[in-house]
């Protein structure tokens, strides 16, 4: 496994507590996908016939495993921790100076710094082009203490995925929930 992080490498044994053996990870366009490999002795066969099972995918929040049943047509995933986050936290002052064009200027900002977040999933862009969007971008994250934007990014990680007949959450790992508790935030709550 010569150029695999170490955090896919310590999903991999987790995963070996509840698959056993037998576990391998491929790598595909930058992402991690574990399977489960067997054999299989085939009468007047020299060699084994190897089967390999699809498990889940690799992410930095955990093991996501495959769904049964479920069509990738049928699940949409968005942005969710950032995104919610930053609209929990947009300063006041912010708001105030842009009126009643503060929703559309930070979801366009939103839009900008997380293009699949899940507040946009319903939402018709208006027309800002008499907004100067860089330079509200730039009071945004001056309004919010010095290192906020560095603080959020493990957030942009925390997903959520929409079937047709629910919404949930994927793993959240313990940085994550620290990050939005501190932001008065509880990212375990309700995600609708």
């Amino acid at each position: 496994m010569a150029n695999i992080p170490d955090w896919v490498k310590a999903e991999k044994e987790k995963a070996s507590a509840t698959y056993g053996k037998g576990l391998s990870v491929k790598e595909i366009n930058g992402k991690y996908y574990l399977y489960k490999r067997s054999s299989k002795r085939i009468p007047g066969v020299k060699n084994p016939k190897v089967t390999e099972t699809y498990v889940g995918a690799i992410t930095p929040n955990g093991l996501v495993l495959k769904e049964r049943g479920l069509s990738k047509a049928n699940v949409d995933v968005y942005e969710y921790g950032f995104s919610r986050v930053l609209l929990a936290i947009c300063p006041t002052n912010w708001k105030k100076a842009l009126k009643a064009d503060w929703m559309p200027v930070l979801y366009t900002i939103i839009q900008k710094e997380s293009p699949n977040s899940y507040l946009l999933r319903d939402y018709e862009m208006p027309d800002l082009s008499n907004r100067n969007i860089n330079l509200q971008t730039r009071n945004l994250w001056e309004a919010l203490p010095k290192d906020t934007r560095a603080e959020l990014e493990p957030l942009r990680r925390v997903y959520q995925i929409a079937y047709p007949d629910r919404t949930v959450m994927a793993n959240i790992s313990e940085e994550q929930i620290r990050i939005a508790h501190k932001h008065g935030v509880d990212l375990e709550g309700d995600y609708t």
